[in-house]
């Protein structure tokens, strides 16, 4: 699965959806980070982390 992920919203036109980055994610599951075990959550973390880098490559944003 790539990020950014539409936000599914109902019935919205493609022009109106939102896309949720893998950075934005991570921010709201920091207030999560409470009702999850520690474990799962650093794994969840490192996820997170390779997807925001790959967005960045994808981007033009590394490697230049």
């Amino acid at each position: 699965m790539h990020t950014p992920q539409p936000v599914i919203l109902n019935s919205a036109p493609p022009e109106k959806q939102l896309n949720v980055t893998a950075q934005e994610l991570l921010e709201c599951l920091e207030e999560k980070r409470g009702e999850l075990k520690a474990g799962p959550y650093e794994i969840i973390e490192e996820v997170i982390r390779a997807r925001d880098n790959m967005e960045l490559f994808e981007s033009g944003g590394m490697g230049k």
